[in-house]
């Protein structure tokens, strides 16, 4: 009888202690979407319109007998602390950053795991580009950018040798983008709050800005994106803000979200796209959402929601917008990487389908 009080009691505490969990997590997300379907008359939140096509934790082997009846199957590599993503767009192939483990897992384009690379190589990698056949991640804590071949070869590092201006070495590189036309680096010092430019060989070019709230300079800058025109976007993560600055560093505009926990806000900007209408996509880890701006910095549309199923986030971080237009997001706390499609909405699918039927004169 005691067994069984207890039991109950230990049951009871656990449900009690996750109902906590769940409620301190997505209470303020939840009513900021609450509050953003009742007071906004436009349809901004585009949830319906995005699809998922792939999810992946890493692939699994099949266990047989009464361990798969308890477990289920167990994974051959899990996600721990994902953060950054790159696509290579020639073959498809998916290469995220694991800063806790201290690898880029490579994904096939299904979200079905090949490889690991970079194995004794990183140290807390963070962000990750590609340009033809190299690889370049954010060593993040041995403060250097470490460069691989496509097949994962180590090849060098740079960034991290001191100078006697100590401005011109890396203190802790987190986001990085590649300007392929330009062939630039841009790397996002975090602890030094600036921005470096470098030549895809390692030379340094140049470093923008210095910790501050005014244009051009940052106060904890993570996320990169560059767009077609070569304008660096810059998550200047403590001044609540997106930064947009020409190839060469210089200020353009921003997009001035702020520390409110509403949408429109940046609380805490964790990664950029930009995608080919010019539209920037921001993942916020306090809102829990991705977030859409025109060129003005007016918020076009959102989708997301804090949670643990397909579309729901919980601290997203980077975030990459192949050419086909699919979306690849860093799901942090859920250890794992979503691939999303936003679908046009409906009334613009059925007017184009009527334009086909239509006969022509011609």
């Amino acid at each position: 009888m005691k067994t069984n009080i207890t039991n109950r009691s230990l049951l009871n505490y656990i449900l009690i202690f996750g109902l906590m969990i769940t409620i301190m997590t997505v209470g303020l997300s939840i009513q900021v979407l609450a509050q953003d379907k009742e007071d906004t008359k436009d349809n901004m939140y585009v949830q319906d319109r995005i699809k998922a096509l792939a999810i992946t934790y890493g692939s699994t082997r099949e266990e047989s007998g009464f361990k798969r009846f308890l477990f289920g199957a167990k994974p051959l590599v899990e996600l721990n602390k994902p953060f950054g993503v790159a696509v290579d767009e020639s073959t498809g192939k998916i290469y995220v950053t694991d800063a806790v483990k201290s690898e880029v897992l490579v994904f096939k384009p299904d979200g079905s795991y090949l490889k690991k690379i970079g194995v004794g190589e990183l140290e807390n990698p963070t962000g990750i580009d590609i340009v033809k056949d190299k690889i370049y991640v954010s060593n993040s804590t041995q403060n250097k950018i470490t460069v691989f071949n496509i097949k994962g070869d180590y090849i060098k590092d740079f960034g991290f040798i001191a100078d006697k201006d100590d401005k011109k070495r890396l203190k802790r590189p987190t986001g990085l983008v590649i300007d392929e036309k330009r062939k630039r680096l841009y790397v996002a010092d975090t602890r030094d709050h600036n921005i470096q430019i470098y030549s895809l060989k390692g030379k340094l070019l140049k470093v923008i800005g210095k910790r501050g709230a005014g244009h051009g300079n940052f106060n904890y800058p993570i996320a990169l994106a560059v767009d077609q025109e070569g304008h660096i976007y810059v998550g200047d993560t403590l001044n609540y803000r997106i930064q947009v600055l020409n190839p060469d560093g210089e200020f353009i505009r921003q997009i001035d979200g702020g520390p409110d926990q509403t949408l429109g806000s940046l609380p805490r900007p964790k990664g950029i796209a930009i995608d080919n209408k010019g539209r920037t996509y921001v993942t916020d880890g306090y809102l829990q959402v991705v977030q859409v701006f025109d060129k003005e910095g007016k918020l076009l549309f959102f989708f997301g929601r804090p949670g643990v199923n397909d579309k729901q986030f919980r601290l997203p971080a980077e975030i990459e917008i192949d050419d086909k237009g699919r979306i690849y997001i860093i799901d942090t706390m859920n250890r794992r990487l979503q691939v999303l499609k936003l679908q046009p909405p409906k009334k613009e699918a059925k007017s184009k389908e009527v334009k086909k039927a239509e006969p022509t004169d011609k």
